[in-house]
């Protein structure tokens, strides 16, 4: 195997690792709005929330790096174990503070800076890493992570509020046409 083709396989490998990375972030936040739109009702403040409070920890985690003294590789694979912790148990920890506290709101805003702290961290800690490993050219790489990342992120926001208003639509036909067969059902008795 050619040196130039073993660098496109890993400058592939790297691409599809952090679009993963990228896209579970968005995911997670969008769970989160979610939850907080069943659980209090308004969709609109939920998600505008989350998206906010999510974003300003993202600036949060990006100034953070600096403070990191760990090595690159290691404060990466730390930040995703805790991102994935704090995304994977954020419902359910809406959930027992919708229940148990009146402090939901409270719970709902520290958990989307918690994450988006993590997020924020992700793509610095990757640069730190490559600069680590004598990867300095790594720049194109990293536009297209923040390109792929804003179009899922554009795509989630127009696409997730369009399924839900199909899935309402839809159900209104179901209903109000399942409640005319039962009336007429009824009438022939």
């Amino acid at each position: 195997m050619s040196r130039s083709s073993t660098k496109k396989q890993e400058q592939v490998a790297l691409f599809a690792a952090a679009i993963l990375v990228a896209i579970g972030g968005i995911i997670y936040e969008l769970i989160l709005g979610a939850a907080a739109s069943y659980l209090v009702g308004d969709s609109i403040l939920s998600f505008s929330l989350a998206t906010g409070v999510t974003l300003f920890g993202m600036g949060i985690g990006s100034l953070l790096v600096n403070y990191i003294k760990l090595h690159p590789a290691t404060s990466f694979a730390t930040n995703e174990i805790i991102l994935g912790l704090i995304g994977g148990n954020s419902v359910m920890l809406m959930y027992l503070g919708f229940v148990f506290t009146r402090s939901h709101w409270l719970i709902f805003a520290v958990i989307s800076l918690a994450i988006g702290i993590c997020i924020g961290l992700e793509i610095p800690l990757l640069m730190k890493m490559f600069q680590e490993f004598g990867r300095k050219s790594s720049v194109k790489l990293f536009s297209k992570i923040f390109g792929a990342r804003l179009f899922w992120g554009v795509n989630c926001v127009a696409i997730i509020p369009a399924r839900y208003a199909s899935v309402s639509w839809f159900d209104a036909q179901r209903v109000s046409g399942g409640g005319a067969e039962y009336w007429r059902c009824g009438s022939d008795s």
